[in-house]
C-alpha cells in the first residue's frame, strides 16, 4: 500500500535517505496527494559506468543485500570471471534477468532459466555432427550435469566438477545433490542406486576433455562471459592408472600378420588375408578398429598421384564425423589392389560383418599364434587399439614433427598426441642417445687403465 508522503520530505524521498543506498520512490495519485512507495529501489553503475535503476523489495535490509548482489555482478562482469555458485543461486530465482541480461550484465541466455543445460549440451552435440562421438560426448556431459545436479549453465563451477572428479576416482557415495539423488542410475553390479562407480584416470581424463570443450563452445558463444574450466590443467591430473596400454613394435606387427595369413579358417568371420590386411592397415594409417570395420570400396583411391583413403563427412565412420585424408603405403596399395578387386560397388571392403568389441578377440587369437602376449611382464596391456598407439610411436622417433602427427592422427589438440598416443620404449631412447655429439673421453680410458694396473698389483 501506498504511503502518503507531505511536500517537505518529497526530495528526501527521491535519494537514499541513508548511506545504505535504497530508497522508496515518490508520485501523486488522481486527487494530487503525494504517496509513497512500499518499495525499495536502488541505482547502480555497470560495467561501463552507465546509470541503471531497479526495483528492490518492501524491506529495506533485503533491498540493501539485493544492492549489494547486483554491485557483484557488476564487478564479475568487469573481471569477465565466471560467477560462483552462490550468485549463479541467486540468479535462478531473480526476476528482473531480463534486464541485466539487456544492459549486458549477464550473457543474454541467462535472461530465461527456461533452457537447461541439457538442452546446451543438445545444441553443443549437434555441432559435432550426428556420429557415435556426438552421441558419446553427449553421454559423457548428461551424466556429469546429472550426477551434480546442474540444471542452467550458471551451475557450473571447477569446484563441483573437481569434487565430482575425485569422488569418481575413489568410488565415493554421490554427493548431496538434489538432481543427483534423483538420477535413478543403478550400479550394474549389485543393483545399487545412488553410488559413484569408480572410474580409471584414463576414463576421467576423457570426462574432463570433453566437459572442457563445453564449456569453452558456451564462452566462445557468448553464453557465458568466462570459461568456468579454462584454468583446470588436464595435467593436474596424476591418478595412478589402472589400465597401461603399450604399442606393438614392427617385429611384432609382422608376426601377428604372419601368423594370421598362415592360419586356417575364419576368426570372426574374417579369413585370415582379410584380416592380415585388416592388422596392416590399422597399422599403417593409425584408423581405429570401429572405422576400418566401415571403410567402403569408393573411399580408396590408389591409382591417385597420392594414394590415399577419403572418408566422406557425413557417413558415420570416423569418429568426430568429419572428412578424413589418409595417405598409403606402397605395400597397403599392394595388398588393397588385390582385395579390392573382389569387393562389390559400394561393399565394405571386410566383409566379415564385424561387430563393436569383436577385434579383440579376433586380435587375441592371432597373437596367440604369434607368441605374443596380450598383458607383458610389467602388467601393461597389448590391445586393438595398440595398433593406433603403434602409428603414433613409428611417427615420433622417425622424426615427423609433432605438427604432421597430429594432423595424421587427426587429433583436435596436440597435448593428446603425445601424452596419450608416443610411446619411447628404452632402445628408442638409446639409438637417439647415440645421436648426441660425443666427448673426447681418452681420459676416462687413461684413469681406467690406471685403477687396473692398481688392482693387479700385489700388495707389498
Amino acid at each position: 500500500m501506498a504511503r502518503i508522503r507531505n511536500q517537505a520530505t518529497r526530495n528526501a524521498a527521491r535519494k537514499p535517505r541513508t548511506g545504505d543506498g535504497v530508497f522508496r520512490r515518490t508520485f501523486r495519485n488522481s486527487s494530487g496527494e503525494l504517496l509513497e512507495t512500499d518499495s525499495f529501489y536502488f541505482d547502480f553503475r555497470d560495467h561501463r559506468n552507465i546509470e541503471h535503476r531497479l526495483l528492490a523489495t518492501t524491506n529495506r535490509a533485503a533491498s540493501v543485500e539485493l544492492k549489494r548482489k547486483i554491485k557483484e555482478l557488476v564487478a564479475y562482469r568487469i573481471a569477465g570471471m565466471p560467477l560462483d555458485e552462490r550468485l549463479s543461486n541467486f540468479l535462478e530465482t531473480y526476476r528482473f534477468r531480463d534486464r541485466l541480461a539487456e544492459w549486458d550484465i549477464i550473457p543474454k541466455a541467462w535472461a530465461s532459466t527456461d533452457k537447461s543445460i541439457f538442452e546446451h549440451i543438445d545444441d553443443y552435440a549437434r555441432t559435432i555432427g550426428t556420429s557415435a562421438h556426438a552421441k558419446e560426448v553427449k553421454g559423457k556431459l548428461y551424466r556429469i550435469a546429472l550426477d551434480n545436479g546442474w540444471k542452467i549453465i550458471g551451475d557450473i563451477t571447477a569446484d563441483g566438477y573437481a569434487e565430482w572428479r575425485d569422488a569418481r576416482h575413489t568410488g565415493a557415495d554421490r554427493l548431496n545433490a538434489p538432481q543427483a539423488a534423483d538420477s535413478g542410475r543403478t550400479n550394474k553390479r549389485d543393483g545399487s542406486k545412488n553410488k559413484r562407480v569408480q572410474l580409471s584416470p584414463r576414463t576421467l581424463q576423457h570426462f574432463t576433455i570433453r566437459v572442457k570443450a563445453f564449456t569453452s563452445w558456451l564462452a566462445k558463444k557468448g553464453l557465458l562471459y568466462a570459461d568456468p574450466l579454462e584454468k583446470m590443467d588436464l595435467k593436474k591430473i596424476t591418478f595412478k592408472k589402472v589400465y597401461v596400454r603399450i604399442p606393438f613394435k614392427p617385429s611384432e606387427v609382422e608376426r601377428i600378420i604372419a601368423a594370421a595369413v598362415a592360419s586356417d579358417g575364419k576368426v570372426e568371420g574374417m579369413t585370415g588375408f582379410e584380416r592380415a590386411l585388416f592388422y596392416q592397415l590399422v597399422y599403417g594409417t593409425g584408423l581405429r578398429y570401429t572405422e576400418g570395420k566401415m571403410l567402403k570400396r569408393e573411399y580408396f583411391f590408389l591409382d591417385a598421384e597420392v594414394p590415399h583413403v577419403f572418408i566422406p563427412e557425413g557417413d558415420d565412420v570416423t569418429k568426430n564425423g568429419k572428412t578424413a585424408y589418409l595417405p598409403l603405403t606402397a605395400e597397403l596399395v599392394m595388398a588393397l589392389r588385390s582385395h579390392l578387386k573382389n569387393v562389390p560397388a559400394g561393399g565394405r571392403i571386410f566383409s566379415g560383418g564385424l561387430r563393436d568389441g569383436k577385434g579383440a578377440k579376433m586380435l587375441r587369437v592371432d597373437m596367440e599364434s604369434a607368441g605374443i602376449k596380450d598383458v607383458d611382464e610389467l602388467g601393461r596391456h597389448r590391445d586393438f587399439h595398440g595398433f593406433r598407439h603403434s602409428f603414433a610411436t613409428v611417427l615420433c622417433i622417425s622424426g615427423v614433427s609433432l605438427a604432421m602427427a597430429q594432423k595424421m592422427m587427426r587429433h583436435s589438440d596436440p597435448n593428446l598426441t603425445t601424452a596419450f598416443y608416443m610411446h619411447a620404449e628404452l632402445e628408442d631412447m638409446a639409438r637417439e642417445l647415440e645421436k648426441i655429439p660425443k666427448v673426447n673421453v681418452d681420459i676416462w680410458a687413461e684413469m681406467l687403465e690406471r685403477s687396473e694396473e692398481a688392482t693387479a698389483a700385489p700388495a707389498e
